[in-house]
């Protein structure tokens, strides 16, 4: 009887008791734990605060007052640490700022963190001082603080706009070689001649021509004297400015040799030859190779005779759908090679018939599902093809086919192609 009382008593008293001690007996034990969790997390943080070299603050999330603040705050914002923590984060940044980083910090604190480069800090001796800053929200003391990682980013500011500076005369000094460049183009196309003076010179004829750069290493060139007319297609050594220097010299020397009554190709391209090499290689110390390839291409009004001679630039004749190749005498023009003979070679011409003198570029361009040289053959190809069509027509179709061979390439050399009926 009495040990049924005193059960009775147990389980309606000390039992509800015990387990109300054992509930918090567990709570005590998890909140000494998690304490002791903060305390090593805050023992850690302020180690690390220590040995970093970036400057870290720890403030209020309300009043943005400097709980804490490391050797690298004091010793960049000249600050003692004693002074710093009786500050706010606010005091630290130039007043005209005061709304900004209002907001940074109120950012951080919606976001939880946030990296900031547009507030720099103003030390004690009223220097401004470029950072940037990370701001986490994080448990420090026992509290949610904002814990703010700055960064003295002064050097990398100085080195990036001394780079903007260096970009920016490179650019303008870019402008002005491309402006000289530009201009010397419009000098060039001048001694060139205008293509349609070929159109006058034949009644379907167009010229392809397609510099690499602005100015080009490939040049055309006509003349008309009594009954003959006279083409040349030439590819000289390089693109660009090099090769454009020699365009120039190519076109003097031809004018020379039209002065000279010389109006047979080979004898052209052998006294070209001879201008080219004695010019290039005056001071014998330092002998020159370059020159260049040429075909060229008389016609005789009167007879409808065609004479042709080539140094490793060939003429290609269309005639009744066939293509027929006359080849080119395997020299250059200029360069160090002594005693070279161009061969003349001379046929009758009838109506309709297609000639087709170039340089090497358009089949040396690269591009195609394998990326590869379009190759002589499939040029030759493609002029058989077209040369029944217009000439003005066949222009544009070599014009199509070299952008859709390409493709997003780059052009590979200077591009020159004429084309003439009879």
């Amino acid at each position: 009887m009495e040990a049924q009382l005193i059960y009775s008593i147990f389980g309606s008293v000390l039992m509800p008791a015990v387990l109300f001690a054992i509930y918090f007996y567990n709570l005590w034990q998890n909140t000494k734990k998690a304490n002791a969790g903060l305390e090593i997390q805050k023992n850690n943080f302020e180690t690390i605060s220590k040995k970093a070299n970036d400057i870290i603050l720890t403030i209020d999330i309300i009043t943005g007052k400097i709980y804490n603040a490391n050797l690298q705050a004091a010793e960049t914002l000249a600050y003692p640490i004693a002074e710093l923590c009786e500050k706010t984060i606010f005091d630290l940044y130039p007043k005209e700022l005061l709304n900004l980083s209002a907001q940074t910090i109120a950012e951080v604190w919606e976001k939880k963190g946030l990296v900031y480069q547009n507030l720099p800090f103003l030390t004690a001796k009223g220097e401004l001082l470029d950072v940037e800053s990370s701001a986490k929200v994080l448990v420090y003391n026992y509290k949610p603080v904002i814990v703010i990682y700055a960064r003295d980013i002064r050097e990398r500011l100085r080195l990036e706009r001394e780079i903007l500076d260096v970009n920016k005369e490179l650019k303008e000094k870019n402008k002005n070689i491309t402006d000289s460049i530009t201009y010397a183009s419009r000098i060039q196309n001048a001694v060139f001649g205008n293509p349609e003076q070929l159109n006058a010179m034949f009644n379907d004829a167009f010229v392809f021509f397609k510099p690499h750069s602005i100015v080009s290493g490939d040049f055309y060139w006509f003349y008309q004297k009594n009954q003959y007319n006279l083409i040349i297609a030439a590819d000289c050594t390089g693109h660009g400015v090099p090769g454009a220097f020699m365009t120039l010299m190519a076109h003097n020397f031809l004018e020379e040799i039209m002065n000279e009554n010389v109006i047979m190709p080979d004898n052209i391209l052998m006294e070209l030859d001879r201008k080219v090499s004695k010019n290039l290689n005056r001071a014998n110390n330092r002998p020159i190779n370059d020159g260049m390839d040429m075909a060229i291409l008389c016609i005789d009004k009167n007879t409808q005779k065609a004479y042709y001679a080539g140094a490793n630039n060939p003429l290609c004749i269309v005639r009744n759908k066939t293509l027929e190749i006359v080849k080119a005498s395997k020299h250059a023009v200029g360069g160090l090679t002594k005693a070279k003979i161009f061969d003349i070679h001379t046929f009758d011409l009838i109506k309709n018939d297609v000639l087709y003198i170039y340089s090497d570029g358009f089949q040396d361009q690269f591009g195609g599902k394998y990326n590869r040289k379009i190759m002589s053959k499939n040029f030759r190809n493609l002029l058989l093809e077209i040369s029944e069509i217009e000439m003005h027509e066949q222009k544009r179709i070599l014009e199509d086919t070299l952008n859709q061979w390409k493709g997003n390439n780059h052009q590979t050399d200077d591009i020159l192609v004429i084309g003439v009926r009879i």
